[in-house]
């Protein structure tokens, strides 16, 4: 009879043994898997070209077979007006009815009341700013951002009278009456107002 009871024990202390294991191993894998996940992007800057109004770099993020954009960086390029809100962000395009919202907790996204449900595969949450696949800003907002992977490149094409476009367009009706009425304007230092702007590249045709 204590034979078997020692064996019994040896049996119970071997199969505790392999539990333990198995849930080290189920541990080291869920961890490496956390950190693959975390490693399946990379963040860099690439190069927009906007037409009428010149080429910029913007930050962005690359995912797959996909670019994903922060959308504080290109509303500010494009003076599209924002704020921060305890869950996302939110605004106007062009026009204040048409109102937007970016829930990161849904995730989902409303722009002039209709609700668009974002997987949340679609978007890149990290710690300095959270990132929405680039294809949504045309299929919901009407800013269709073409990215090539051959040059690194976004291609921003809309139908949309965008705010910098209009204040571009009016700062040259304002040249052309000066010029008419001659009247001469003094040179001037211009403030930096876009980011990564390189010089040269306006097209003051509008």
């Amino acid at each position: 009879m204590h034979k078997i009871t020692s064996g019994s024990k040896l049996i119970c202390r071997s199969s505790n043994l392999k539990t333990s294991a198995v849930f080290m191993w189920l541990l080291f894998f869920s961890a490496f898997v956390q950190a693959q996940d975390l490693q399946e992007y990379d963040e860099l800057n690439v190069e927009m070209n906007i037409p009428r109004l010149g080429n910029f770099e913007i930050p962005v993020a690359i995912k797959g077979e996909h670019a994903f954009i922060l959308p504080e960086s290109l509303f500010d390029l494009l003076k599209i007006k924002h704020e921060e809100t305890s869950k996302g962000l939110s605004g106007f395009i062009v026009h204040p009815d048409s109102t937007y919202q970016i829930n990161w907790q849904g995730p989902t996204v409303t722009y002039s009341g209709a609700i668009f449900d974002i997987p949340p595969s679609h978007v890149i949450l990290t710690n300095t700013g959270n990132y929405l696949r680039a294809d949504y800003f045309g299929k919901i907002f009407g800013l269709n951002a073409d990215f090539s992977f051959r040059s690194l490149s976004f291609k921003m094409e809309t139908q949309k009278e965008l705010p910098v476009l209009k204040e571009m367009r009016l700062l040259k009706m304002r040249d052309n009456l000066n010029r008419v009425k001659g009247v001469i304007m003094p040179d001037t230092i211009m403030a930096r107002r876009y980011p990564f702007f390189k010089p040269g590249t306006l097209d003051w045709e509008l």
